[in-house]
């Protein structure tokens, strides 16, 4: 009878923290959702591969893989927006700064360039005239045409 106890409460116990760990999970996926992030730069970088660096813009942080660059249906362009904002589809954030490399080049690559590379390819490191966090991209149904909607009222 003290084993059947026993085996009861291992199991038990194992059930319980497996709901546990997908609570958790759960959880972390619901915040590592995308944010919609929307910009407007001081000139045309559209085409240019976006990377990200530091606050005091001294030390790369993070830059996308070439095959990052890509989805079904092709490059992953930000989406032009109305008043010349652009819907960032690649982690744009303040400490984004954008490279001499574009999205086509760079996509072809088998691997991406070295540090010192981008470094000396950094075409602005303070480009943004504005740069929003509108929230998660869950919270659109139709992206695009809602903040173009959003983006007329603001601007009226």
């Amino acid at each position: 009878m003290k084993v059947i106890k026993m085996v009861m409460i291992v199991v038990l116990a194992i059930i319980t923290s497996c709901k546990t760990q997908k609570s958790v999970s759960n959880i972390q996926n619901m915040s590592a959702l995308p944010n919609v992030i929307i910009y407007k730069t001081k000139a045309d970088y559209f085409d240019f591969v976006p990377i990200t660096m530091s606050a005091d813009k001294k030390e790369i942080i993070s830059y996308p893989a070439p095959t990052d660059l890509k989805n079904e249906s092709g490059l992953t362009y930000p989406a032009k927006l109305k008043k010349g904002f652009l819907l960032d589809n690649r982690g744009i954030n303040e400490n984004s700064v954008f490279t001499t490399i574009t999205y086509e080049q760079y996509s072809k690559l088998k691997e991406p360039p070295t540090l010192q590379y981008f470094y000396t390819h950094i075409k602005d490191k303070n480009p943004f005239i504005e740069i929003l966090n509108l929230g998660k991209r869950t919270e659109f149904k139709d992206l695009v045409n809602e903040v173009n909607v959003l983006l007329e009222k603001k601007l009226k």
